[in-house]
Formats: C-alpha cells, structure tokens, sequence
C-alpha cells in the first residue's frame, strides 16, 4: 500500500499503468477471505488488519480523485471529441420524461440539433444514482443513443451530399457511408408483399451485380433486426423500418440470375412527407403510392430489434414499484442480504449448503464462490480462464433444483447466457439432473437439446393452436402466391407463364412471326447459309428454354437480334479461326464469307459449338413450378443481356449496364396511352396487335402494349392480396394471444427457462407478467447492464452474476459511447468496483503451465490444477507449445471492409496449420484466432483454397475472439496482424482482448505478430507477455521445427522456409523399408507405428514400378501399390493378324483376339465412286455415302449435300429470290415458297415518304397505314401532342409573326397576311460585326467577316458570294442567302409537303418569313390526314366484315358435313381452308382490291355450294341438258383451287349457271329433306322456310329469337320473341306442329294468359 501511494504521488499521471485495483481488490478478498475463520487471529494480526484497512482507505481515496481530475477535459478537448454531448451530472435529470420518447426514432430523435430533451450522461462506475427513475433514463438514453447514433450520422451525410449536389461514384458513396458507420443499397424498388414473422412487410428489391457474387448466408449486409430508413427522395422525407427475417438462400439465387436480391422491411413510420402528400395506411397503399420510385436504404450496423424490446421494457420498469436489488444496483450498497425465500428457513439454510458442499468435489475458491451465492441476493463470481465458471454455474442449479421447495412456487428459474453456444453447452450439464427446462429461442443446434425448445414443448402438449397456423400458413401461402405473379411482373417484360388472355396473344403472335424477322435479319447481314441454319437452331433453343421470354426480349430491343446476330458471328468466328479473327480485329484482313464456309467440314462440330452456349434444362424446367421456371427463363435473359445488344433507344437510358435497373428505367416512363381509357388502349392495341406483324410496329408502340399488359396483371395480383393480407393479419394476433397463454402454461411446468439476453428481449412478449425468483446471468461482464434488469421480473429474490471483467466487456455500436459515457461499463464490472463483495475462482484446468504463467500477469492469484501439470502433453515437430513468432511482415488495408489485413502473416499461419496437420493433429482441435474481420476472411479463403487443407478445411476452425470467450481448444493459432512503421495496434490496446486471445488453449499457443509493435503500446500487458516469452526462449524470429528421426532442427522465417519441411519433417528422404520390400522414397514425415503396423508406413503408397513377375512374361508397367493385391491386366503392346481380312493390328497383350472387330478403314469403292467410309469388320453399305457434293435442283439453285441424298425430295435452302408484286425480292426459303405454292409476305420496310414527312416504318404494303409516330408540328405557342396519323388540333392563339415593319394579323395557324420584311437586321453579334440576316428573322450564328470560309458562304445555290446579300436561317440550322431560299421555296411540287432544306433534306415547318407557305402546306396536310383516317378506318372495317363473313361461311361447311360428302363441293372446300391464310395476308399487305376479290370469293364459294346442292334434284332424263354447263362450273373451280385469278372468269359463269337451275328447281324435294332431318338430328318441328321457300332450323326451343339472312337467296329470317318474321312459316309439309305454338301451353303461361299459381296452387 506504501509502495503503491508513493508511486500516485511521483506519477500522478501514469495512473492507468499501476495495478491499483488489483490491490485493493485483493485487499478486500483478504478481508472477506473464509479461511480467517479456520483459525483464532493473534492481537497483532488483527492489530495489522486495521492498519492496513486504513492504508487501503486512503488509497482508495487519493486514486479516485486522481481519477476524478484525469476524466476532466477543458472545452477545446470536448469539441476536438466531437460526436455526442457529455455531462458529468449524472444526478441531474433532463427535462423531459424518457418514457416519452418513442424507441423508433422519428425526425427529432434523427437529426443533427442537439437539445436538452436528448441529453445523454455518463453511468459512474460508482456512487449512488438516486433513485429508480433517473438509473433508467441513463440506461435508456444511452442505449437508445447506441441503436440510433450511426442513422443519424448517415442520414445528415446523404442530406449534405443532396445539398452540395455532390455527384459521387458508388464506390466513393459507399466509402462514405462506412466512414459514416453505416451500409447504403441504392438502386431499391418495391416487389410486393410477404408475410414474415405475422407481419405483413414490403418486398423490395436491391438491384445488384450478377457477376460480384455475394454469398448472403454470410454477409454482415441485410441483417435481420436492423434499423433502416428508406427514401425516394434524397431523404427530405424517408420511412423507418426494420429489416424483417431474410430467405438467404433465394437471395442467392435471384443474385445470379436475375441481378437483385429481395428484402422485407415491416415499415413502421413515416417521417417528413411534404404537405398534402398521404401517409399510407397499409403495405398496399404503400405499393400503389411507390410502386415504380427508385428508393436508397441506409442500414444501421446494430441490432435494433434487441434494442427496441429493450427499451420498452426500460419504460415499462419505471411502473414498478421498486426494481429487484435497487438499494446495491441503484444506491451503491455494497451490503447484500440472504435470498428472501431464505430467510425463513433455520440459519438461512446454510446448514443444508454446507451439506451439499460436502458431497461434490470442488476446489477451495469453488467452495467458497457457492457458499456466496446460495447464500447472497446478489452474487457476483468472477472466473479467470478455464476456472471452472460454467461448472461452478452448474452445480449451483443442481442445489437449487434439489431445493426448489423453498422457491419453485413464485416460479421457474431463469438461466440467461450471452451466447447460444454457452447456453448450450450449460444445458447439456445440467439435462443430466433436471428434465424440466425450456428453451426460449432459435433451434438448438445440439440434437440432445432441441427436445426442450419452446415449440416443440407445445407441439407435445398439443397446445400449437394447429387450426389457427393452418389458417396462417394458408394466409401466408395465397400471399405468396400474389407476390410470385406480382414479381413476375416487376421483372418488365411479359411472360408466357403470366395468367392473362393478353399476355397468351402476345407471346403466340411473336411466335408466329419471329422467323420471318430472323431471316431478313440473316440476309441483311449477308451471312452464310450454313451459319444461318446453325443460328436460326440455336434462338430456337432459347426459345425452348425461355419459353418464349427470348422473343419479347427482342421484340423489345432489350436484346436487339441483329446485334446479337452479330455478336454470335463474332463469337463463332473468334472459336474456329482465332488468328484470322484476331488479324481481322486488328485491321490486317478480312475474313471472307467463303473461307468461313469452306474452313468448315462437318456441321456437327460447329452445332456442337453453338450448343456450348446453351444449358439444356428443358427436362428439368418443365417439371419446376411456374415461379420457378419463370426464375430459369429470366436468369437465361439475363445471361444474354449485355449493354452492347441493346437497341440505340434503350441504350440512351441512364444506367442500362444492369438488366434490372434498365428494365425499371423503361416501365418507370410508360409510353403515353393518348388520353385513352384501358378498355378502348386494348381494343385498339391488342386488335392491331392480332392482325398487324408485331416485329414492324415501332420500339415505342412495343413498349407501350408491353406495360399496359405489365400494369393489368400487376393491377390484378394488387387487388387479390388485400383480402389475403387483412387475414393474415387478423389471424397473427389471434395465434399471438393463444401463444402467450399456451407458453405460460408450459413455464408453470418447468423448473429452469433458458435464453440469450437477445432472446430474453426479443420474446418478452411471451414472457410478459412471468415472474422469475432466481435469475443466473453467464458470461455477465459482458452483458450490456440494461440487457441483465431487464432479466428480471419484480419478484425476482436471487440475482447470481457469473463472469470476468477483465475478459471480454460489452461492445457498443458507437466507440465514443463506450469511452467517454461508459456503456461499456457491465452490471458486473460496476458491483466490483462499488466494492459489493464477490468471490474469484482461483484454479484454473485448461492451459499448459507455460501458457497459464502468462495469465498470472493478469490475475496474480490464478493457481494450476495438477491435471494441467500432467495431462498436457508437448506439440509434436516444433520446439515449444508456447513460442511468438515475430516478424516485419507489413499490414495492409481493407477498404471494403475498413479493417486490416496482414497476408503474408496469414499464409505463415495456414502453412504451419498445415504443418501441423502432417503430424498427426486432427483439424477439429486446431482453431485460428484473430482480432480482425479482414483477417479472418483472408484465413478462410486461403484455407479453402489450400490444396493440402481441401478436405479439412471446414473442420479446422477460423474464428474472431471476440466470437471464442468461454471455448477453448487443444491448439490455438493467434493472428495479430497489426505491423506499421507508426507502431499502432488498434484492438490489441484493449487488455480484455487480450486476455481471452491468451486464454483459449489448452496444449500450444503460437503468436503471430510483430513485437515491436507491441512494445512501443501503452498496454504494460504485452511488455510483460513479451518480457516472459523471451525469459523462456518462447521468442524468435523463426519458427524451430524439430524431425523425430533425423533429429534436425529447421527454422522456418517465411512461406518460402516451408519447402525445407515439405511433407512435415526435414528435407532429408525417408528411406523407411516398406512391406512391399522398397524404401519410402518421400521427404521426411512423421509417421506412428502400430501393431497393425509395424513401420508406420501402412498407407503409403510406393510408386516405384512393380518388380512381380507376370503370367505372360512381360515386365509389368503398373506401379508397385497397384500390385499389391494382384497383378493387373498387362497392357504391354503387341501385334497380332486379324482374320480372315489378314490386317495387322497392334492389341494389348491381355486384349481376346477373336472378339474384337478389325478397326482398319474399309478401302472398297461404292456404286457413287466414293471410298467406303466404314470400318474393315463392318459390311459396306450400311450407312449411306456422306461425302458432301453439290448438286443443281428443280428450282435451278446449286446446293451442297450428302451424296447418298436424293435431289429430288432435298429441300433446297437457299433463299428464294424472286421478285414479288411489289418487285422486291422473296426472303422466304426456296423449298417453303415450292411447298406451299406462293410466296411469303414482303419483309422490307416500306421506307416511303408519308404526307407527313416521316418514313414509313411498315413493312411493305399496298397503301401505307397512319404514322404512328409523334407528331411533330409546333408553333411559338405549343407542340402537337397527338400520333401523328391524327389530325392537329391547330393553334387559335394569336400569330406572333412581327418585326418593327410589318406584323400578321391572324391566328397563328392560320396563313400568315404578312408579307416578308427584306429589311436588313440592325443587331451585332458577340463579335461586333452587323447580323447577316434580315429583320424579324432569327439571326444566324455564322459572321461573314470572322467566318469567311464557312459553308454558308461557299457557292451552293448561287447567291451566297454576293457582297450585299442577306441570309436566312430554317429550322435544322443550315443558313442560306434569301434571294436563293426564296427561288427554292417559290418552286412548284405536285406532292403536299413541306419544303426540303436543300443540303440536308430536312421539311422546313418553322420560319417566319415562309410561314405563310408552311401554314397552307399544313393544312392540307391536316385534310389529307383526315382522308387518310376515312380509308382506314374503310378498309378496317371491310376487313371485319369479311373476317365475319368467312365466320358464317365455316359454320355452313361444318352443317353441310353432316350430310355426305358426295354433298360437298370439293373445290369449295380446298378454296375454304385457305381463306384464313387469304384474309391475314390481304390485311397486311392493306390491298383494298385484294379484299374486294375475297368478297367476290366468298360470294363465288356460297354459289358453288348452292350448285352442288342443287344437282342431285336434276332428273336423270334432263342430266344430259346440263351436264356440258355443270362441266364447265367444275372445271372453273378446279382451276381457282390452283389459281385464284381465274375467279373473274367463273364467277359470272357460276352465277349465270344458278340463276338457271334455281329457276328450274326451286326447292330440295322431300325425300331429300327428310334425310337432311335425319342426319341434322332436329325433329320436324324446329324447321321453318324462308319467302323463297329454301329451309333452315332454328335450335334450342325452336321459338324465333334473332334474325339473319338466308345463305341461299339473302332474304330475312327467324324472327323475335319466339315470332317468325313476315313471310317466313313452319314447314309443315315435313310433318308435325311448329316447336313454338303461339296458343300453346308454353306461350300462354309465358304471355301471362296462364297463372299456374291458379292452377296448381302453391
């Protein structure tokens, strides 16, 4: 004590590195020590004890306020400090209650303003804090300070970079944000709704980098619990939420093939909305508001859920009446009472506890440390290292379970840990006594645990309300189920697998109409046939696996095919002929076509390199579910999408290297509906859609169909969750409310509930009103102190602390927390310093005494146990099993993950794992420890990727020790990694660290690190570490390993020392004889010998070649091992004669000769002239001649083919080529356009100059549709809105064409009365030179005087090098002199269009002195466009109706066959099947004459089957009269069935020919009708004739409900409201009364003449 106050009073400064409170602790345990008690203390001990209690006093004293002065800061400091705001006034209370703050922050709680209301103080480590309230306001604040301090600083960085309008790069964004503490994802849309933990949550999706993989099982991002706040506008007003449980596995999986990972977030407030703008009231009211903004997330790096149940428990104590042991937690008591449930009982019990004492078998300081704490309210044992915590922890359960009479009627006893591993390894001791105990919390990963857990407790006790789950799960199952279809259509583009009518239509007409498109693409390209055909196999495989997905993405331009096309080429070319591709790139040369055809021989080999491309899952994709099938098909897309093969519209999007944010940046802007309502968008649409080829619409009309269909489907699966949301919801907090009773009822059962602090908070709810009696805290002194009050319950009586504050304390989310407002500080911690008694484990039974003497720098008391003296055996192959390897290997930075990384120290550290894997050590008992993240990923990796450790290396155990307090094992590997030239050692400055790093093996410890480093610390602890390894010769610049046989000794000092060790032991060779007689001729190794085997060598493996003999005399040519048991198959080569072909074939010597078939090519000539391509032993012929000939066809093409191939049947492929109508080339294949009989429909765009004046952008047609472009007409006033195929609606605004001299006086579309001012314009340019142009005009840019060499003044249209000539400037830029411009525009054009630019060609729409031309101009344009709109709308029309039309004309075929096809024409009925065909190609092709024959066709096609019905009623006397004219209808027809123009010549001859015979046979006579009943089916009542007498039947009641017209003659009939129309009646000459008499039964009780109330009564 002397020593100790003279050394504060000479170095008041170095307080810190005085163990003061090491003394007086040890003081205080000398005093409170049992064993003075064992014996009667002299006069001058106890003389003695009181002087050295006073000394301790003054002490104690002088080094408090020292302490006191140095925690002092002046204001410079504190500002220099920065961060929170200090006040040392701890008694003095804020004015504002905590309880009124809300634990989810809001903007106040966020922002940077510092007020009163959110002062936080610091936790003394000792002194008396008041009372109850102000002790949990100082908890609270600081804790909530702790959960939200990293928000609130990234929140004001991303204001700040709003403000300064900072355009950063991601990498440099996230940068800042780490700085900041925080984790920021931009690029975040909504994704739907999912039902997560009975909280209905926003899906959202993170757009990600599919080719930086991240492996989310692992990642420290997207963390369960966090607190975020989410924005969609640079965080003005943003939403707080918690991240909600993550589905790690389908985050994988969507990260690679769909470029974004989903996440829930339960959204619990909204912060900051602008006025006016609505708050949603549900996650979908959230949807429809957000559903396409572009969101950022800042994610707060703790674990708010553990703090949030916290906090509202902190304001929920504040109700008690008092909190358990508040006179030694809150007012700093340091004496503690017996447990109440003790007090009643004879001497408090300890008579039994003596008892119990007795029976087990413990040490001294074990002994006394449970006499504490059966017998203290508040008991504190502290445990060094390998003390014995857990087994002290233990052994007081099993007394109190033996003993629960005296409490177990108040309640459960509950066990709290900090860690599941803890908790688990406590519950495997303590199951062995006790069955009855409950488990609170996530599932045990032991399998003798998990019967215990909560849930399987109430699954035995059937108290899992099954009917209510089963309601939940089908709840959450229909969510999920909108959310697969809502996600879909998040993806943005239509999918085959959608639900919908529409989306179906879509993808089957790009189905029909892809490969016409493909091949004008082919043919654009000029490519080869051969690539062609192996191209056109391969987008048919993309279009099998994608199920079509593929070709919207080309319809869409998200992959342009022709670029892709392109790519493809590219691809192919660079695989087969890499050097002429690479001279090609480099310009030396030009690949030609025919070397590409000819370089090639077999078009297998180049499929086989085109299907390289391809995955063929086609058998597994269609047994997937459809969500998951849509996952394949869009991570296919993926792969192919690249920002080179876009079209140059999408490509100009911001952001289009993403597939995901492209297709977002497209459906965020949908394409403009012209003011139309969806039913009207859809008929318009979807019809042009069905008659239209989709690949000729434009890319916006495309986009435009696409998200409509997109927005509907997303529409509907929006409106299905609601109800399925509400439900869920409403049946959580039933589920909830019968839980909570349910687990009551399970805790009344047991003796001991078990749970993390996390667990203890986050199930609070299930554990609200339970009382606890007993509390036991493991691992306390680690515990935030909030965490252990809010353990307890107010009838807690016994609170057992067990821990070492000098291991491992508390961790903080914010450092400046920790070091200035001591929230590091644990319950534990503070009780010791408050003096409150404790008891400390004294004898420690893990480490080797080499390893323990380091911890006696620490804990001077700590003593050996005898089992550690001699049951620690030495580390083989190394010289100690206590050594610190110091080096100068150089540390390194971790940007990503701000930490530090040493490599080279990390591969010395694996190597030597290794090294001692070679000796024998089981991977499982070696664990690698370090202080740094960096660090332990780099070990990871390099272990994972160390060819010796591939198999062991998720058995040898990486780990960080802040992750490793209470394990332990045989070896340990410490990775300090720290070595700078500044000395700085970060966290190895911290002494708990420390402690736990030296404390965890039990054999050998080996120190990586750089000593000098740790010397230059102000950490005293590592001079003496250091100190004590060197005294020891535990110290070294090389790692000495020693070989057990040779007895050399190798020192290691870098990885590349580790080739003298290769295999474990020296360089030398081994040289040990084998079993099979050689010597091991590896490098040194260890090796145990056995009885089993005697050299220790049993498994290795001689590769030296086998000396054996063999059956056939050859010398065998296997190595030795693989003779061990046998020789093998000799496979020495020899010649033998095959027979009877008399080939000599050289055979392995063990091959049977007479079963193999002789291999020699078979050198017979075939009937071709060919050789034989076959093998010697096979006949000839088999297989046909493949020698690959060309050959000239029918159609005149010279093809290639096999020789064996008959030219005939060969279909040839080349393109057709013939010129159609229009006198463009036939694209389609020769032998499609030969198969069918005409050509395919014209594929080049039509490219004609509309009235307009834009391009047709259609394929070619007869007569161009409307534009569908914008419109590009605009004034000074407005621009036209409207398609420009619409006519404008024109400007009535007032003209504002004027200068000083003249102005117009009309409207301004209107044309101008303003004649062109040729004054010249008086303005200078910017140079000072005068203006070229004229007055009124817009003055050109260009000076003549600067400029003289400019185009405008070069001659062109002849006036321009005039020296007084005025110039003119139009709208796209070009500037001419006046006098020229006007002779132009004065220039007479027999077209209505506007004027040209005579350079670039560009229509003149704006310039004021033509603007009384160019309004003229459009407004003829604008009459013309309504002329236009009349003829299509005409010709739209007169197609429907023939599409009717052709309707009517099948349903009569298909009547007319139920009769005999002898009835049938045949020639009508070929003619009928083509009319589809007919009708769609006259469509697209938009002839109105080619629909005018389809009418006269069908007109022709009812004559013919009204001829052929007709000519059985001829009579045999008269068949000869007509027979040469019905001759003549047949013979007409035939050739129309060939060739359709000859329908002008048999359609006059037809209708001339029935107008006779109906003359001469009006009517089918009976006989033949009464078969037609038969056949037909309907009785005699249901047929009716029309005026003409021709018959018809009217179906279902046989009453006349609608009219039409006969096919016959075209009069009326049926009828209305079961009356025949006039002149239509029943044919009752086939028998029978009308099916509906109109005074029958039927019709009177119909028209009300008949009441069957009446009649039959009720």
């Amino acid at each position: 004590m002397d020593l100790l106050s003279s050394l504060l009073d000479l170095f008041p400064s170095h307080l810190s590195a005085l163990p003061i409170d090491q003394a007086l602790l040890s003081v205080n345990q000398f005093f409170n020590c049992q064993y003075l008690t064992l014996f009667a203390p002299s006069q001058s001990i106890i003389n003695r004890s009181d002087l050295l209690k006073k000394k301790a006093t003054l002490l104690r004293q002088k080094f408090v306020a020292l302490k006191k002065e140095e925690t002092k800061e002046n204001p410079e400091q504190e500002k220099r400090r920065g961060g929170i705001k200090r006040d040392s006034k701890y008694k003095d209370q804020p004015e504002e209650d905590f309880k009124e703050i809300d634990p989810i922050p809001g903007e106040r709680e966020l922002s940077e303003g510092e007020t009163n209301s959110y002062l936080i103080r610091k936790m003394p480590e000792v002194g008396d804090l008041v009372d109850k309230h102000n002790y949990l306001d100082i908890q609270f604040r600081l804790l909530f300070e702790d959960a939200i301090s990293d928000l609130r600083g990234g929140l004001s960085l991303m204001r700040t970079l709003a403000k300064q309008n900072a355009q950063l790069s991601r990498r440099d964004l996230i940068q800042k944000a780490r700085e900041a503490s925080i984790k920021i994802h931009d690029s975040v849309y909504v994704n739907g709704v999912e039902a997560i933990d009975g909280v209905a949550c926003i899906q959202f999706k993170i757009s990600v980098n599919p080719k930086r993989f991240v492996d989310w099982r692992i990642s420290k991002k997207l963390l369960p619990g966090s607190l975020v706040i989410v924005s969609s506008d640079n965080f003005k007003s943003y939403f707080v939420g918690i991240l909600k449980s993550k589905d790690a596995e389908l985050m994988n999986k969507t990260h690679r093939q769909l470029g974004y990972v989903p996440i829930n977030i339960q959204i619990i407030k909204a912060v900051g909305l602008a006025e006016g703008q609505e708050a949603p009231n549900s996650v979908l009211d959230f949807i429809a508001l957000y559903q396409s903004a572009e969101f950022q997330i800042l994610e707060s790096s703790a674990y708010f859920e553990s703090y949030h149940h916290v906090l509202k428990q902190l304001k929920e104590m504040d109700s008690w009446v008092s909190i358990p042991f508040s006179r030694n937690i809150i007012n700093g008591v340091t004496i503690t009472s017996t447990p109440l449930y003790n007090i009643d009982l004879p001497d408090n019990n300890e008579p039994q506890i003596e008892s119990y004492l007795n029976d087990i078998q413990l040490d001294p300081s074990q002994r006394l440390a449970m006499k504490h704490a059966l017998t203290n309210e508040l008991a504190l044992i502290q445990g060094p290292p390998g003390t014995g915590k857990t087994y002290v922890g233990v052994q007081i359960v099993k007394y109190l379970i033996q003993n629960r009479s005296t409490w177990r009627h108040n309640g459960p006893l509950l066990l709290v840990t900090y860690t599941n591993h803890a908790l688990s390894q406590f519950l495997l001791l303590i199951k062995q006594f006790t069955k009855k105990i409950v488990r609170v919390g996530g599932k045990a990963q032991d399998d003798e645990l998990s019967e215990f857990g909560l849930k399987e407790l109430l699954y035995k006790q059937g108290l899992r309300n099954r009917n209510l789950r089963n309601e939940l799960d089908n709840a959450k199952l229909q969510i999920q189920s909108c959310q697969q279809n809502f996600t879909m259509c998040q993806a943005g583009i239509v999918s085959m697998l959608m639900e919908g009518e529409d989306a179906s239509t879509l993808v089957y007409r790009l189905q029909q109409t892809y490969l016409a498109n493909l091949q004008q693409c082919l043919r654009r390209l000029r490519y080869s046939e051969q690539f062609a055909n192996l191209v056109t196999n391969h987008i048919n495989q993309l279009i099998e696996q994608t199920n079509s997905g593929v070709l919207v993405a080309f319809w869409l331009g998200v992959i342009d095919l022709e670029l892709y096309l392109i790519k493809l080429h590219n691809d192919f070319l660079q695989q087969k002929f890499p050097i002429q591709y690479k001279q090609q790139q480099e310009g030396a040369i030009e690949l030609s076509r025919d070397l590409m055809r000819g370089g090639v021989q077999d078009n297998e080999v180049d499929k086989d390199l085109m299907d390289e491309r391809l995955k063929d899952y086609n058998q597994q994709n269609a047994s997937m579910p459809i969500f998951e099938r849509f996952l394949h098909n869009h991570s296919k897309l993926l792969s192919l999408y690249t920002p080179d093969t876009v079209t140059p519209q999408i490509r100009s999007i911001p952001r289009p290297q993403q597939f995901e944010d492209c297709m977002h940046q497209i459906n965020s802007k949908p394409f403009d509906m012209q003011d139309l309502d969806q039913k009207s968008f859809s008929q318009i649409h979807m019809n042009n859609l069905r008659i239209l080829d989709p690949f000729s619409m434009p890319q916006s009309r495309r986009w435009t169909i696409n998200n409509y269909i997109i927005a509907c489907l997303k529409g509907n699966a929006r409106d299905k969750m609601w109800k399925f949301v509400a439900k869920y919801e409403e049946t959580q907090k039933l589920v909830e409310d019968a839980e909570e009773l349910n687990a009551r009822t399970v805790f009344n059962q047991a003796d001991i509930v078990a749970m993390t602090t996390t667990g203890r908070s986050k199930y609070s709810s299930l554990l609200k009103g339970q009382q606890f009696p007993i509390v036991i805290v493991e691992e306390a002194a680690e515990v935030f102190e909030a965490h252990v009050i809010t353990s307890l319950s107010p009838e807690t009586q016994h609170l057992i602390l067990i821990g070492d504050h000098f291991q491992l304390k508390p961790n903080p989310s914010v450092y400046n927390l920790s070091f200035n407002f001591n929230l590091s500080l644990s319950l534990f911690e503070r009780a010791v310093k408050n003096q409150i008694h404790h008891a400390t484990l004294s004898h420690q039974r893990r480490m080797r005494p080499e390893i323990s003497k380091m911890m006696r720098l620490i804990y001077p008391e700590l003593q050996d146990h005898q089992e550690v003296i001699t049951g620690r055996p030495q580390i083989n192959g190394i010289s100690a099993s206590v050594y610190f390897f110091d080096h100068k290997f150089p540390e390194e930075n971790n940007d990503l993950l701000m930490t530090k990384v040493n490599i080279q120290e990390a591969q010395m550290i694996v190597r030597f794992a290794v090294y001692l894997l070679q000796h024998g050590y089981l991977p499982e008992k070696i664990t690698i420890l370090t202080l740094y993240a960096g660090q332990l990923l780099e070990i990871k990796k390099m272990t994972k990727e160390h060819p010796l450790l591939a198999e062991n290396y998720k058995k040898l155990r990486v780990c960080n020790v802040d992750n490793f307090q209470g394990e332990e094992n045989d070896i340990i590997l410490l990775s300090l990694v720290r070595s700078n030239p500044e000395n700085k050692i970060g966290f190895l400055e911290i002494s708990n660290r420390v402690c736990v790093a030296l404390s965890r093996a039990r054999m050998g410890l080996y120190i990586f690190g750089n000593a000098t480093c740790l010397l230059s610390s102000k950490l005293k602890l590592w001079t003496d570490v250091v100190d004590y390894l060197k005294a020891n010769n535990f110290f070294g610049t090389s790692l000495k390993f020693q070989c057990k046989d040779h007895k050399i000794v190798t020192e290691v000092k870098c990885l590349e020392d580790f080739h003298k060790v290769p295999e474990g032991g020296c360089s030398q060779i081994c040289k040990m004889r084998l079993p099979c007689g050689h010597s091991c001729e590896s490098a040194c190794h260890p090796y145990e010998k056995s009885l089993s085997d005697e050299t220790g060598h049993g498994k290795i493996k001689c590769v030296k070649p086998c000396t054996r003999e063999t059956k056939c005399g050859h010398q065998c040519s296997y190595p030795c091992f693989e003779c061990k048991t046998g020789h093998r198959d000799c496979i020495t080569k020899v010649q033998r004669t095959m027979l009877p072909c008399n080939h000599t074939i050289t055979i392995n010597c063990s091959q049977n000769v007479p079963s193999l078939r002789c291999p020699v090519p078979c050198e017979k000539i075939l009937g071709c002239g060919h050789k034989c391509q076959q093998a010697c032993s096979q006949p000839c012929g088999i297989r046909r001649c493949k020698v690959t000939v060309e050959r000239k066809l029918k159609c005149g093409h010279i093809v290639e083919m096999d020789c064996s191939a008959n030219p005939e049947s060969f279909e040839c492929y080349r393109t057709c080529g013939q010129l159609l109508k229009c006198e463009h080339p036939c694209e389609a294949k020769c032998h499609e356009c030969k198969g069918r009989g005409y050509h395919d429909l014209c594929k080049t765009k039509c490219g004609r100059a509309l009235v307009c004046g834009h391009a047709c952008d259609y394929n070619c047609t007869k007569s161009c549709p409307p534009c569908t472009q914008k419109c590009k007409t605009k004034c000074p006033h407005s621009k036209c809105s409207s398609e420009c195929s619409k006519v404008c609606q024109l400007c009535q605004e007032p003209c504002k064409n004027a200068c000083p001299h003249t102005k117009c006086t009309k409207l301004c579309s209107e044309p101008c009365n303003r004649e062109p001012c040729n004054e010249k314009c008086d303005k200078k340019l910017k140079c000072g030179h005068p203006c070229i142009g004229l007055c009124g005009e817009k003055c050109p840019k260009v000076c003549k005087v600067c400029q003289p060499q400019h185009e405008t003044f070069q001659v062109f249209l002849g006036n321009e090098e005039e020296q007084d000539a005025a110039f003119v400037q139009i709208d796209c830029g070009h500037i001419f002199a006046v006098e020229d411009l006007d002779n132009w525009m004065s220039l007479q054009s027999a077209a209505v269009k506007y004027k040209e630019c005579p350079r670039c060609k560009s229509l003149i729409s704006e310039c004021s002195r033509y603007q009384k031309q160019i309004n003229e101009t459009l407004n003829d344009i604008n009459r013309i466009k309504g002329l236009i709109l009349q003829e299509n709308e005409k010709m739209l029309k007169m197609f429907k109706e023939i599409r009717a039309e052709a309707d009517k004309l099948r349903l009569k075929l298909e009547s007319i066959s139920y009769l005999s096809i002898k009835y049938l024409n045949q020639c009508a009925l070929k003619i009928a099947k083509k009319l589809p065909l007919i009708i769609t190609r006259a469509e697209s092709e938009r002839s109105t004459q080619t629909g005018e024959g389809i009418i006269r066709l069908l007109e022709y096609l009812n004559i013919l089957m009204n001829i052929e019905s007709i000519r059985k009623n001829i009579p045999s006397s008269q068949s000869d009269q007509y027979s040469a004219i019905l001759q003549d209808v047949d013979r007409n027809a035939q050739l129309c069935t060939m060739k359709l123009s000859t329908l002008n010549k048999a359609l006059p001859h037809a209708k001339a020919v029935i107008d006779r015979l109906k003359k001469d046979f009006p009517a089918i006579s009976l006989t033949e009708m009464q078969e037609i009943m038969k056949a037909v089916g309907y009785t005699a009542s249901h047929w009716n004739k029309c005026p003409n007498g021709h018959y018809y039947v009217i179906a279902d009641c046989g009453g006349a409900m609608e009219e039409s017209k006969c096919p016959d003659c075209g009069s009326v009939i049926g009828g209305a409201n079961h009356a025949l129309a006039a002149g239509n009646e029943h044919a009752s000459e086939l028998g029978g009364r009308p099916a509906w008499d109109p005074n029958g039964f039927d019709a009177q009780v119909a028209d009300g003449r008949i009441n069957l109330q009446e009649q039959f009564g009720q």
